[in-house]
């Protein structure tokens, strides 16, 4: 994802944090520590990417979760 400003990369970071609400209330204990880090790592973006052109930002891969029946 290209971004054109810091206020788009903090846009998406929102909507990535508030998707993952969700899905960290139906994680399972062993998953919610993943879903913890890749949140903490959303949340420190803009204090680690300080001062560097938000098109250069790297986001986090999102934990992969399994579906149980």
């Amino acid at each position: 994802m290209l971004f054109r400003s810091w206020e788009d990369l903090i846009n998406v970071r929102n909507t990535l944090l508030a998707s993952s609400d969700l899905r960290i209330g139906q994680a399972t204990a062993e998953q919610k520590p993943e879903w913890e880090a890749y949140r903490q790592k959303l949340r420190d973006l803009p204090t680690l990417f300080n001062g560097v052109d938000p098109w250069k930002v790297p986001f986090p891969q999102e934990p992969f979760t399994t579906r149980v029946a």
